[in-house]
């Protein structure tokens, strides 16, 4: 279960691109110029000064790939991050728990952002073949997925941003959650560039799937006690 903060300051924040800092003394204001996982550090007590983006109480796997979501995406879109800063709190977790969330934006690269791309780009079949793969879960489904992600990468080769999106989901197959994020920013980039309008309306909508991509990932759980929450 996850904490839930009623902390009025959300309803105000601005998300900035890249990491900020607050000189001033005491509680943090709505006006403080920081990133998401810095909202995250003052929610859980952290006040003025250097503020971390790397708070002890947050998964680091799901928080680098929040940072690179946030400095990826348009003001427009990063503000739709300010929604999960309370659901950040308290998710940091074992060793365990965090190699599955990597393997879950691997998955999310490979079956749901190239499929996404794909279907953008009017080739069906190539994305029904890329959500049939088996989910990436360990070494040789990663293996497979990384396999199918070079061959698109291949097909999409001088096509502005899309072998890079295949390109990075290779990357984010091996488990690495900033490339992962990079494969969701290029395959945006790549269908609006098909679409030729509306760049806003693509980007947000890999923006929401990337929301549930976090989501998803704070929904793995060490099933034990952490402090005065029942995790699970």
């Amino acid at each position: 279960m996850n904490t839930k903060v009623a902390d009025p300051r959300l309803a105000e924040i601005r998300l900035r691109h890249g990491a900020g800092s607050y000189e001033g003394e005491g509680d943090v204001p709505a006006t403080a110029s920081l990133c998401v996982m810095q909202w995250v550090a003052v929610l859980a007590g952290a006040k003025g000064g250097k503020i971390t983006d790397s708070p002890p109480c947050a998964s680091r796997v799901i928080g680098r790939f929040c940072i690179s979501c946030n400095d990826r995406w348009n003001d427009e879109n990063r503000q739709k991050l300010v929604a999960i800063i309370p659901e950040l709190l308290d998710s940091a977790a074992s060793p365990e728990v965090e190699q599955k969330r990597r393997w879950h934006f691997a998955d999310f690269a490979i079956r749901t952002v190239l499929p996404w791309l794909c279907d953008k780009r009017g080739e069906t079949e190539r994305a029904a073949k890329l959500r049939a793969l088996a989910p990436v879960s360990d070494r040789a489904t990663a293996e497979l997925a990384r396999q199918e992600a070079r061959s698109l990468r291949e097909f999409y080769w001088g096509t502005w941003y899309a072998a890079d999106a295949a390109d990075a989901a290779d990357a984010a197959a091996a488990a690495d959650a900033d490339a992962a994020a990079a494969a969701a920013d290029a395959a945006a980039a790549a269908a609006a560039i098909k679409a030729g309008h509306n760049s806003q309306e693509i980007r947000g909508e890999m923006a929401d799937l990337c929301i549930g991509a976090i989501r998803g990932a704070l929904a793995i759980r060490d099933e034990k006690i952490s402090g005065t929450e029942v995790v699970s």
